[in-house]
């Protein structure tokens, strides 16, 4: 079976979030109003109705309540918004249980959030790609596994038996077992959905930074925030150890493990700030 193939045939898959790249695309206006914000969100009644309930919530307090969507988007600005929005529409497809991959529900939610923080906090120490950009590509890094559970679920077992009695890393063993890697299948599928490539390249290759053909700084980034999410408890699943770390991409980011162990540290504590967040 062919990746397309794969795709093609998935039947249960939440509705693709074709807000989120369209908004990025906003994002990245320096001419963008708040009208062209709304009008986009507005498009989607149901998160519509979701950011103004958020924006009334405990997390952004100390206001009056918000009434519409213009005053939300003014109030909060366009990447509060933004980062609203894309914490909603994943939630449905990166915020649920994985069994194939021993994943439960809130523990891949948490390791996605986790991802997003990271990502989002190296963009703006080293300057590689904006934060929304990071935080996005952090937020959906691992959406290839609920595809592959969809239609490998009862094949999975054979994956770990070969993670585990050959030592190889989760990637690679899916590789030899499926033909392909969970990395490479969320890539095919944000593509579908229309994402651009500063987002579909990063994940596809987050598993070997070195051969991706453009977004190589990214596609680091995300390399090593996989593995320090991994360190402050984000665990993507069974056999979690099996993730090999490229240090080389450290020079390539122009930092070191002792930086990397300092934005883990920062993390972890952006986290415990946020657990509202997490319920989102």
């Amino acid at each position: 079976m062919s990746i397309e193939e794969l795709i093609n045939g998935l039947k249960d898959l939440p509705p693709a979030p074709r807000v989120l790249p369209r908004l990025l695309k906003v994002l990245g206006d320096e001419n963008a109003a708040s009208d062209d914000v709304v009008s986009l969100i507005d498009l989607d009644p149901a998160l519509t109705a979701r950011i103004i309930r958020q924006s009334n919530s405990a997390y952004y307090g100390g206001f009056d309540a918000v009434s519409d969507l213009h005053e939300a988007v003014n109030r909060l600005g366009f990447r509060e918004i933004y980062r609203m929005a894309c914490l909603i529409c994943a939630r449905s497809f990166v915020g649920g249980a994985v069994p194939s991959y021993k994943m439960e529900s809130e523990e891949r939610w948490f390791n996605s959030v986790a991802t997003g923080l990271v990502m989002e906090t190296l963009s703006r120490d080293l300057g590689f790609c904006e934060p929304s950009t990071a935080y996005t590509v952090g937020l959906l890094h691992d959406i290839g596994k609920l595809a592959i559970h969809q239609v490998f679920g009862d094949r999975y077992d054979a994956v770990f038996d070969k993670l585990e009695q050959e030592g190889k890393s989760l990637y690679r063993a899916e590789m030899e077992v499926l033909g392909f890697d969970h990395a490479q299948v969320g890539a095919a599928l944000l593509e579908k959905w229309g994402f651009p490539e500063d987002i579909v390249i990063p994940i596809r290759f987050q598993y070997s930074p070195s051969a991706a053909p453009s977004q190589r700084e990214t596609t680091g980034m995300l390399h090593v925030s996989h593995w320090i999410a991994g360190g402050i408890g984000g665990k993507p699943g069974k056999d979690s150890w099996a993730f090999e770390l490229d240090t080389s991409v450290f020079a390539m980011l122009h930092m070191d493990e002792e930086r990397a162990m300092q934005v883990m540290i920062q993390s972890r504590d952006q986290l415990k700030e946020k657990e509202e967040m997490l319920s989102m």
